[in-house]
């Protein structure tokens, strides 16, 4: 399905809309529109306009008119408008081919994000140059927030920031994954991008709060909660994260992969040697454990570390196990003989 682009006077970065997107976006304010009850005055005739949209026969070339009504709709009712304006105020973005906008299918899948496309390598023209790569934009989102200007608007611009982020030189964003030192168990893998995310979203919401975009005090919270969680950053990291300019991939990436993954102290989120996932909620020293549960636990993680505690859940697994092998050290050996085979039929000869 094409993207519909946008009516003349679009801004400095081209916008196309989803038709889904559009027709969506289009039913969901004239439904409002007529619920609220307002005057019709000045709000364009959609009922008129789709009825000229029917008037083609099935098929192609009704469906062309149809998404042709639904695009103009959306442009007199200007519902471009936050998405304009969120572009136009990040002059980063003009680094972009275009930007599209697509309907999310969900809250969880709401986001925008960079694609890079490798430029199509040219005939060597001597001076060794290197046409460069296509960078496009994609914002994913629920249609419903555009009943929610304020909302969207705020909304756009922290989402925007990251895509402007990894066009900024200053970030350095290279593309690459998680460092080969924060491990290769999904849950090592995981957490690095948890952090990473957090990380950056602190960086984005430091500068926000600075132009007063948004209310002060929320990096700050998400800074405490950062650190409460994963310890204490060092003065230059915290400076970074709360700097006018974007911290640099690479220092944020080192930040989420060199955190002491701390555990065995009540109260402090670290990795479970044993089932690798983060916890807070610890067992006791391992040297207070019974000599039993000792023994499972190095059955269920013979690499673990014998000073190291596990997680609570982990530590009940190692607890039923070791019950079970002393439950069984008790119970009587019972030999049970095999049953006789049974003797084979000896089948008459005919006429005997």
């Amino acid at each position: 399905m094409s993207l519909a682009a946008l009516p003349p006077g679009a801004p400095r970065v081209p916008l196309r809309f989803d038709p889904r997107f559009v027709e969506e976006a289009v039913f969901l304010v004239l439904r409002g529109h007529a619920a609220s009850g307002r005057s019709a005055a000045g709000f364009p005739d959609s009922r008129a306009a789709y009825r000229r949209a029917y008037e083609a026969p099935p098929g192609p070339e009704r469906d062309a008119r149809f998404a042709e009504t639904s695009a103009a709709l959306f442009a007199d009712l200007a519902l471009d408008r936050p998405f304009r304006q969120a572009v136009d105020e990040e002059p980063r973005l003009e680094a972009l081919a275009e930007i599209q906008v697509r309907p999310a299918a969900s809250a969880g899948e709401e986001c925008a994000d960079l694609f890079v496309r490798a430029a199509t390598p040219q005939p060597d023209d001597g001076a060794g140059t290197r046409p460069p790569d296509e960078r496009r934009a994609a914002i994913f989102l629920l249609v419903s927030r555009l009943a929610e200007p304020e909302a969207l608007a705020t909304f756009l611009e922290r989402e925007l920031a990251h895509v402007a982020d990894m066009l900024d030189p200053r970030f350095g964003y290279d593309g690459d994954g998680p460092p080969g030192e924060v491990g290769e168990s999904p849950a090592a893998r995981n957490l690095f991008r948890e952090r990473y995310r957090a990380l950056w979203t602190i960086s984005i919401e430091a500068r926000l709060e600075r132009r007063g975009r948004v209310p002060s005090g929320g990096a700050a919270a998400a800074l405490a909660a950062f650190e409460e969680r994963n310890g204490p950053l060092a003065p230059r990291e915290r400076e970074a994260l709360t700097s006018p300019s974007p911290a640099p991939h690479r220092l944020l990436a080192e930040m989420a992969g060199r955190r002491p993954l701390r555990s065995g102290a009540s109260g402090v989120g670290g990795i479970c040697p044993v089932c690798s996932f983060h916890t807070f909620d610890w067992g006791p020293d391992p040297k207070t454990l019974s000599a039993d549960v000792r023994r499972a636990l190095d059955d269920l993680a013979p690499s673990r570390s014998a000073g190291k505690a596990v997680c609570r859940r982990c530590l009940e697994v190692a607890e039923v196990q070791a019950n079970d092998a002393a439950l069984r050290a008790t119970l009587p050996t019972i030999s049970i003989p095999e049953p006789p085979a049974p003797a084979r039929a000896t089948r008459q000869p005919a006429g005997v």
